[in-house]
């Protein structure tokens, strides 16, 4: 990311905007012809001083644009734009120290490799809202599949190819939850279902919000907590949650032992959890499931 605040220091600047400004006065005063200077009459000298001056006032007026006003710009809006390569890393950064989490996305497969394993480590409570695709509806899995099979880089097509995948997709997701609810309860996670997808995934954290777009090639947006943005995106979730169907999760059976790690779930566990969430799921699925929570493998890597 570029720092506009770091890239000069104080003392950078008032040398650089002194040594401008003082160069466009000693033009516009020879221009003036206020030194008596010899070539009065030298219409081409006078044409060059013209250009001089207009080359160094838009320099100077882009810089004060760059160095000064877009960093206090930037400051109140709190955006960062984040490069592909670094949006892991901010994900990270995100997790530590915070009480909330909240996710509005399709499958929350990045939630459930990265996410969730960092946040079950928290000896706090932790409020977790997880908003996914309506694994129910057919049409609205269809128009997700069409779209992500739009994009330029699909590097996850094979799990998006049918609308079969992406719901166990999906019922995976809801399976780690209740892995992680069930191995620390102080994650408060709660579960809905949305009607309709969106271009955009948004996750909230206590210090940021962080705005992604379905194609990994593609920059997320960063906005700090104290933005307006920030609660805007943070309170949209909140409500929205409030109008989907919700799933509990909190009366699943506990058969778990202490030290069952996720990718060791087998069909016997799935299978009751499944039930008494009152899904209806097959031993087929069940078994593409347990591969999945095996696979660790997601777009960011």
């Amino acid at each position: 990311m570029l720092d506009y605040n770091n890239l000069f220091t104080k003392k950078d600047k008032i040398i650089y905007f002194s040594c401008l400004t003082t160069l466009l006065v000693v033009l516009i005063l020879l221009r003036l012809e206020i030194f008596d200077i010899s070539f009065r009459s030298a219409e081409f000298l006078k044409l060059i001083i013209d250009n001089l001056s207009i080359s160094i006032l838009t320099t100077l007026i882009l810089s004060i644009i760059t160095i000064i006003l877009i960093p206090k710009y930037k400051k109140k809006v709190g955006l960062s734009i984040i490069y592909p390569k670094d949006i892991k890393g901010k994900f990270k950064e995100a997790t530590e120290n915070t009480d909330i989490w909240f996710f509005s996305g399709s499958s929350g497969k990045y939630n459930r490799i990265e996410i969730l394993p960092k946040l079950v480590k928290s000896k706090e409570t932790i409020n977790i809202k997880i908003i996914l695709l309506d694994f129910k509806s057919d049409k609205l899995l269809e128009n997700y599949i069409s779209y992500k099979k739009s994009l330029n880089s699909n590097t996850n097509q094979k799990h998006h190819d049918s609308i079969k995948l992406i719901k166990i997709e999906i019922l995976t997701t809801i399976i780690a939850c209740c892995y992680y609810y069930l191995k620390n309860q102080k994650l408060n996670i709660e579960i809905g279902f949305k009607s309709s997808f969106s271009l955009f995934r948004i996750d909230v954290s206590k210090s940021c919000a962080i705005v992604t777009q379905e194609d990994p090639k593609d920059p997320a947006f960063l906005f700090e907590a104290e933005s307006h943005h920030y609660t805007y995106y943070k309170e949209e979730i909140v409500e929205l949650f409030k109008q989907f169907e919700q799933l509990q999760i909190k009366n699943i059976t506990n058969n778990l032992s202490t030290k069952t790690r996720i990718d060791k779930l087998d069909n016997t566990i799935i299978s009751e959890w499944v039930m008494n969430l009152n899904i209806s799921v097959n031993e087929e699925e069940i078994g593409i499931i347990i591969k999945n929570l095996k696979n660790n493998k997601h777009a960011y890597q």
